[in-house]
């Protein structure tokens, strides 16, 4: 698919053009980190488009980040924290600013995510939007593309020969490190770093912990996956 130009504000503001590169007989599908958007999803919901949102731990979250951001060389916080030692860098990835941070209003990351999950919550109604845990996936995959499929009307896919590609692939791309398939081309970029869930629990110690939900903006409990 050939897009207008792949940039959140423009999406937001050109919906129509950004929608009319979705050929109408054919499937699409698009993977975005896009934020919540109360008039972007109801254009959505007019040309009957489905949304799946997949939420993750948040803690998780923002390890996983940092990690990528040590592998890439090009990522604005890199050489703010490549030479410090794990913690005090996992720390200063949630807040810190750097020259090269690209948009003109700086969110702090920890609030930035924070707010993610919790403004995408507004849509838990929404008949058009499916929510989703990564830690569901983890705990039971079958189940997990069962909900995707039944959501999407695709019931004429098997979920176990879904999984059973997407296991084959994830174990390829174990061997590959993260910087390397960073800058891998097109389609075959990847941003796979570990797919363990609570990770988390190896990087909190007292003070980490105590600064992490210092700077949550609000409850964590607003953001976890209730029934974890």
């Amino acid at each position: 698919r050939t897009f207008y130009k792949m940039d959140e504000n423009l999406m937001i503001d050109y919906v129509e053009k950004y929608l009319n590169c979705f050929p109408k007989k054919k499937y699409t599908f698009v993977k975005t980190h896009f934020q919540y958007n109360e008039n972007f999803l109801s254009t959505l919901n007019e040309k009957n488009f489905k949304s799946l949102v997949i939420f993750r731990d948040i803690r998780d979250v923002m390890i996983s980040r940092y990690y990528h951001i040590m592998s890439d060389k090009k990522h604005w916080q890199h050489k703010l924290l490549k030479n410090l030692p794990e913690r005090e860098g996992f720390i200063k990835s949630l807040y810190c600013k750097t020259d090269l941070y690209p948009a003109k209003e700086f969110l702090e990351p920890i609030k930035y995510y924070f707010n993610w999950i919790k403004n995408w919550l507004k849509a838990e109604k929404d008949t058009n939007v499916k929510f989703l845990w990564y830690e569901d996936y983890i705990n039971d995959p079958i189940f997990f593309i069962s909900e995707m499929l039944n959501f999407l009307n695709f019931n004429e896919f098997d979920a176990n020969k879904i999984e059973n590609i997407i296991s084959k692939k994830r174990e390829k791309y174990r061997t590959i490190p993260l910087n390397k398939k960073l800058n891998r081309v097109g389609k075959n970029v990847s941003t796979f770093r570990l797919g363990s869930t609570g990770y988390w629990k190896k990087i909190f110690d007292e003070k980490t912990s105590k600064f992490f939900f210092e700077h949550l903006p609000g409850n964590i409990e607003e953001v976890l996956n209730k029934k974890i």
